[in-house]
């Protein structure tokens, strides 16, 4: 149970991060510090991260089955994904501090509304 919840919190962590350095590109090249997205492009490491948020969705319904903790994370999932497609570099910190780091709140809130 605890090696399925880390992983889980990992994926979707790990998914979320990945914007964060599309938004950082120009300082980490300035530092010469590699990161995914300059590693591979802005363009595949956000497909790179809804991979990642799908395989995490797809472990929480595998793990959970139907009921309201796997519509809380796939409604949360899909606004993320809905905030990876609206995505841009040069976005207000705000964007990514406030709607991509804050859907790990929405989740609770979602899942206290269905419960």
């Amino acid at each position: 149970m605890v090696t399925f919840l880390t992983i889980e919190r990992f994926l979707f962590i790990f998914a979320i991060t990945i914007p964060f350095d599309i938004r950082d590109m120009e300082i980490d090249r300035t530092n010469n510090l590699t990161t995914i997205p300059l590693a591979i492009g802005t363009r595949s490491a956000l497909w790179l991260s809804t991979g990642i948020l799908v395989c995490y969705m797809s472990f929480t319904a595998y793990y959970y089955g139907p009921g309201p903790l796997l519509y809380s994370r796939i409604i949360c999932s899909l606004f993320v994904l809905f905030l990876f497609i609206n995505l841009k570099p040069e976005r207000s910190s705000y964007y990514y501090t406030g709607w991509i780091d804050g859907s790990m709140i929405l989740q609770g809130v979602l899942l206290y509304a269905f419960s």
